[in-house]
């Protein structure tokens, strides 16, 4: 019976005393046509110990199950409590990003009411005030542009500048050629001028006529000699 297997797999097979052990038990009967006492002690004492089991194990499960009802509910209070955390992170949260956006837009409006006070100042200075301040301005602004203007001026001259190596690397022959060449050209210009070479013995000093030439031949010429 499925009564008796439950009651087996509560109590345990050495205490186990089930329904069907009543209803089946055997007894002995005496000469006198009655139940044996000894048997039918057993069987009390037998029910007994069960019945004590059955209400230990009872109570047990009773306490146990309280203990499991009192975790329960303080599962049911740590979920609500994390459930209001949650709540309220989400409003601080939404207040965080409420504050940040209207201290933006004040400072924003600051910078605005900044900007026009400077707009308002700056229309109320003198006209001359006002006109040596653009003079200033436009002359920066010429000033950046012509130094922009040299700095690439000279970026494009480096570039056109023969690096170090290229000049190791040109042949000196050709140096010493432009070399003998100049020198062909300075007497080509002496023989051209009619001068001569100078020797290293004759020196010959020739004066201009006028104001380049001697007091005695400035007397000379006075006195037709």
């Amino acid at each position: 019976m499925r009564t008796d297997r439950v009651v087996s797999e509560v109590l345990g097979e050495e205490h186990a005393l089930t329904p069907s052990d009543l209803y089946n038990a055997e007894l002995k009967t005496n000469l006198f046509f009655g139940y044996s006492k000894d048997q039918v002690d057993a069987l009390l004492e037998r029910a007994a110990d069960a019945l004590e089991t059955v209400i230990t194990r009872n109570r047990q499960l009773k306490q146990q199950t309280e203990e499991q009802k009192e975790e329960l509910e303080k599962l049911h209070d740590m979920e609500d409590s994390l459930r209001s955390a949650l709540v309220s992170s989400q409003k601080m949260s939404e207040n965080i990003i409420a504050s940040a956006r209207f201290q933006a837009d004040a400072l924003l409006a600051e910078a605005k009411l900044a900007r026009a006070q400077a707009v308002f100042k700056m229309e109320q200075l003198p006209e001359t005030l006002q006109a040596e301040i653009r003079r200033l301005t436009e002359a920066r602004d010429r000033l950046r542009d012509d130094i922009i203007a040299v700095l690439k001026s000279h970026e494009r001259l480096l570039d056109r500048m023969p690096r170090a190596e290229e000049k190791i690397n040109e042949p000196a022959q050709e140096e010493n050629k432009h070399y003998f060449v100049s020198l062909n050209d300075d007497e080509e210009d002496k023989g051209f001028h009619g001068g001569k070479p100078d020797d290293g013995n004759d020196i010959s000093v020739s004066h201009p006529a006028g104001n380049g030439g001697t007091q005695d031949d400035d007397d000379d010429k006075h006195h037709g000699f």
